[in-house]
């Protein structure tokens, strides 16, 4: 189980459990949990890594089959899904993703096997 921690929480703190594919959200103020899933559709991977950009909007979930998943983490909905050509993938699958902050251009994923 991986859980990455949201940026940008004022008085809820969110976590998200990788391999659940749930948005947990600890309310502090008055002691309650709750949960959230994903709705991936027919998509099924085996989560390896996760990060969260910036703006807490989305996750990007990295998996043994090589491919990149985006999560709308605000939705709870899969946004995108990586691409089906093996030959855009890594065939050892995922272990590492790293988000790269480039300004005005946007952002950067770099992933490692």
């Amino acid at each position: 189980m991986e859980i990455k921690i949201f940026i940008n929480s004022d008085q809820l703190q969110k976590i998200r459990n990788l391999n659940n594919q749930r948005i947990w959200i600890i309310d502090f103020k008055n002691s309650k949990l709750f949960n959230n899933e994903i709705n991936q559709g027919h998509v099924r991977r085996i989560r390896t890594t996760a990060v969260i950009d910036n703006d807490d909007q989305y996750a990007y979930l990295g998996s043994t089959t090589g491919d990149i998943v985006a999560i709308d983490i605000q939705n709870y909905y899969l946004k995108h899904f990586g691409s089906d050509k093996d030959k855009d993938k890594l065939q050892a699958g995922i272990s590492q993703l790293e988000l790269f902050n480039l300004g005005d251009k946007g952002a950067a994923i770099v992933a490692g096997s």
